[in-house]
Protein backbone atom coordinates (compact mmCIF):
# COMPACT_ATOMS: atom_id res chain seq x y z
CA UNK A 1 0.00 0.00 0.00
CA UNK A 2 3.12 2.54 0.92
CA UNK A 3 4.32 2.11 -2.04
CA UNK A 4 1.75 1.84 -4.29
CA UNK A 5 2.93 -1.46 -5.81
CA UNK A 6 -0.39 -2.79 -7.36
CA UNK A 7 1.14 -5.98 -8.59
CA UNK A 8 2.27 -6.74 -4.63
CA UNK A 9 -0.70 -6.00 -3.26
CA UNK A 10 -2.67 -8.20 -5.82
CA UNK A 11 0.33 -11.27 -4.97
CA UNK A 12 -0.76 -10.97 -1.36
CA UNK A 13 -3.91 -11.41 -1.85
CA UNK A 14 -3.59 -14.67 -3.41
CA UNK A 15 -0.85 -15.87 -1.49
CA UNK A 16 -3.53 -15.24 1.23
CA UNK A 17 -6.72 -17.10 -0.64
CA UNK A 18 -4.11 -20.11 -1.76
CA UNK A 19 -3.12 -20.61 1.80
CA UNK A 20 -5.94 -20.72 2.80
CA UNK A 21 -6.34 -17.75 5.15
CA UNK A 22 -9.59 -16.66 5.89
CA UNK A 23 -9.91 -13.63 3.25
CA UNK A 24 -12.64 -11.87 6.14
CA UNK A 25 -10.30 -11.51 9.27
CA UNK A 26 -7.64 -10.23 6.42
CA UNK A 27 -10.11 -7.21 6.13
CA UNK A 28 -10.61 -6.87 9.59
CA UNK A 29 -6.82 -7.21 10.18
CA UNK A 30 -5.66 -4.60 7.84
CA UNK A 31 -8.27 -2.34 9.00
CA UNK A 32 -6.95 -2.30 11.98
CA UNK A 33 -3.94 -1.72 10.98
CA UNK A 34 -4.70 1.11 9.08
CA UNK A 35 -6.38 2.63 12.61
CA UNK A 36 -3.13 2.27 14.31
CA UNK A 37 -1.24 3.72 11.59
CA UNK A 38 -3.66 6.99 11.27
CA UNK A 39 -3.11 6.94 15.25
CA UNK A 40 0.45 7.16 14.90
CA UNK A 41 0.68 9.67 12.18
CA UNK A 42 -2.26 11.84 14.07
CA UNK A 43 -0.68 11.01 17.97
CA UNK A 44 2.10 12.52 20.25
CA UNK A 45 4.30 9.64 20.90
CA UNK A 46 3.74 9.06 24.58
CA UNK A 47 -0.28 9.51 23.85
CA UNK A 48 -0.08 6.38 21.08
CA UNK A 49 1.73 4.24 23.45
CA UNK A 50 -1.18 3.99 25.75
CA UNK A 51 -3.41 3.88 23.07
CA UNK A 52 -1.56 0.90 21.17
CA UNK A 53 -1.15 -2.62 22.63
CA UNK A 54 1.81 -3.74 20.22
CA UNK A 55 5.42 -4.85 21.33
CA UNK A 56 8.11 -1.48 20.85
CA UNK A 57 9.80 -3.26 17.70
CA UNK A 58 6.39 -3.14 16.08
CA UNK A 59 5.76 0.30 17.19
CA UNK A 60 9.06 1.65 15.76
CA UNK A 61 8.45 -0.27 12.36
CA UNK A 62 4.64 1.53 12.69
CA UNK A 63 6.13 4.67 13.67
CA UNK A 64 8.73 4.52 10.05
CA UNK A 65 5.13 3.11 8.05
CA UNK A 66 3.71 6.69 8.97
CA UNK A 67 5.85 8.64 8.39
CA UNK A 68 5.32 7.83 5.08
CA UNK A 69 1.57 7.49 5.02
CA UNK A 70 -1.46 9.66 3.63
CA UNK A 71 -4.13 9.80 6.33
CA UNK A 72 -6.93 10.83 3.84
CA UNK A 73 -5.80 7.37 1.79
CA UNK A 74 -5.76 5.62 4.76
CA UNK A 75 -8.89 6.77 5.91
CA UNK A 76 -10.13 6.05 1.81
CA UNK A 77 -9.02 2.26 2.43
CA UNK A 78 -11.05 2.12 6.19
CA UNK A 79 -13.86 2.92 3.94
CA UNK A 80 -13.72 0.29 1.42
CA UNK A 81 -12.42 -2.60 3.45
CA UNK A 82 -15.20 -1.43 5.76
CA UNK A 83 -17.60 -1.87 3.01
CA UNK A 84 -16.03 -5.31 1.81
CA UNK A 85 -16.59 -6.48 5.25
CA UNK A 86 -19.82 -6.26 5.42
CA UNK A 87 -20.49 -7.58 1.99
CA UNK A 88 -17.76 -10.84 2.71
Amino acid sequence: MLAEDVPAAMKLVEDIVITGRELGQFVVDFTWYLRNLILVKTSDSGEVENVIDISSDNLARLKEEADMADVEIAMRYIRVLSELQGQL
